[in-house]
């Protein structure tokens, strides 16, 4: 059963604690025109984010946490085309970033995301 309403009924970390308390499978998709941001939840735990921002692509993640060098940006790209693979699969395959570290980036990526709607 889905869930459709706004935000001027119940507060987003309210919202957000209800999710983690009620055990919730679900995603949670929030927009405020033009950005559009999808929030992912697996039995109460909220596992990963997806947005239309430009500030919160996995690039720029890479590039603010991970040191990720142009070359190596360049290099999984052309990859990518080839491999016809996400780009977070590709960077792993050339080495470029373990797959902890690109889960622990995700998280951190997601976090921001939840706290870029307060």
């Amino acid at each position: 059963m889905s869930v459709t309403g706004n935000l001027e009924s119940m507060h987003f970390a309210d919202l957000l604690q209800w999710c983690a308390a009620n055990i919730k499978t679900g995603r949670l998709r929030l927009k405020r025109d033009p950005i559009e941001k999808t929030f992912f939840f697996n039995e109460g735990h909220l596992f990963s984010s997806t947005s239309n921002s430009p500030r919160e692509t996995l690039v720029q993640s890479l590039i603010r946490y991970h040191d990720v060098t142009e070359d190596e940006l360049i290099r999984a790209f052309t990859a990518q085309e080839r491999l016809e693979m996400p780009l977070g699969q590709v960077l792993i395959r050339l080495g470029v970033i373990s797959e902890a570290d690109l889960a622990q980036l995700f998280q951190l990526k997601t976090e921001e995301s939840i706290y870029d709607c307060f």
